[in-house]
């Protein structure tokens, strides 16, 4: 992944008030293995994701013309904005860090809500807003997130407005491994 060169801290990402002593506690858990992150070489999420099935070129432009309609769910920060500047890491939601499964983490940190934080910050933000959330999410992330069942599916209550993809069956599009989720991003956008 290339270095970035502008300078951030995680206080300054989205949604710290309410992800900042979760992102903490996995940064200290991430660096007591594989060392510090370097905030000095740090560059926007939406630049320092480079996924070959969604983040493409023409997907970053579409999501950095209409980035405030984009959350990005990272397995280390949990939710930021696409514009958030985030130093080099690498971690996916199936890693496990000291036993700790980075998706149950996330799910499960929270135990004086009766949902999962990252439910909460997209409720808090809706809350803000007219939002309509699209889940792009693979089933890792999903189970990041409380209340996903094995079909995909969430209840409104886990996270209001959400629209799930297509199902498999309702996919126009020849590649059903993934590709298709950058068609279909760039219409919703």
């Amino acid at each position: 992944m290339p270095k970035g060169n502008l300078h951030s801290t995680v206080s300054n990402l989205s949604f710290n008030n309410l992800l900042g002593r979760y992102r903490k506690r996995l940064i200290t858990e991430y660096e007591n293995i594989y060392g510090p992150l370097n905030w000095y070489e740090c560059m926007p999420a939406i630049d320092r994701y480079d996924g070959p099935l969604l983040y493409t070129e023409s997907v970053k432009n579409a999501i950095k013309n209409n980035s405030s309609q984009v959350l990005i769910i990272s397995a280390l920060f949990g939710i930021v904005k696409p514009s958030d500047l985030i130093p080099n890491y690498n971690l996916i939601m199936t890693d496990t860090l000291n036993k700790l499964r980075i998706n149950n983490f996330w799910r499960t940190c929270q135990k004086e809500s009766t949902k999962g934080i990252l439910n909460e910050v997209l409720i808090s933000n809706k809350l803000n807003s007219d939002i309509t959330y699209v889940s792009l999410l693979s089933k890792p992330y999903q189970m990041a997130f409380d209340g996903f069942t094995q079909t995909g599916k969430i209840p409104s209550e886990f996270v209001p407005n959400l629209i799930l993809p297509p199902s498999i069956d309702e996919i126009d599009f020849k590649d059903r491994r993934g590709h298709w989720k950058k068609k279909y991003l760039i219409k919703r956008l």
